[in-house]
């Protein structure tokens, strides 16, 4: 590649939100252990050696996007769990607040029926009964 190599296109790739989510293989003729590693380590989702064979090729990319997808679902489940769990603490904290409102509600209708707690007679207005 003229402009830069694969393992520098797979880092710039990586490091780009918009085409991170992309499985990105290497096809190299470099054949070593050193450069699979590296390019694996780098974030290379799969490396082939040439000369390869097309059906290899077509196995390996479906097996990537097959893994991509399973990522993004993976992703999207976990973040909706997450606001799920967020929801329902928002929830408890609402449901611990309404019950101490309806507890302070009970205690001050109890002392408003048996005469209050202040010395304060509570009576039927004048043609009330």
């Amino acid at each position: 590649m003229p402009v830069m190599d694969g393992f520098a296109l797979v880092e710039r790739l990586g490091a780009d939100e918009t085409t991170a989510v992309v499985p990105e293989l290497l096809l190299s003729a470099r054949a070593g252990e050193e450069a699979r590693v590296e390019g694996l380590i780098g974030g290379a989702d799969d490396y082939l050696v040439k000369p390869f064979g097309v059906r290899e090729l077509v196995a390996r990319v479906e097996a990537a996007i097959r893994l991509s997808r399973a990522r993004r679902v993976a992703t999207l489940r976990q973040r909706e769990a997450t606001t799920a769990r967020a929801y329902a603490k928002r929830l408890e904290v609402e449901i611990v607040e309404r019950q101490r409102v309806e507890d302070a509600l009970r205690e001050s209708r109890g002392k408003a029926a048996s005469g209050g707690a202040d010395g304060v007679a509570l009576a039927p207005a004048r043609g009330c009964r």
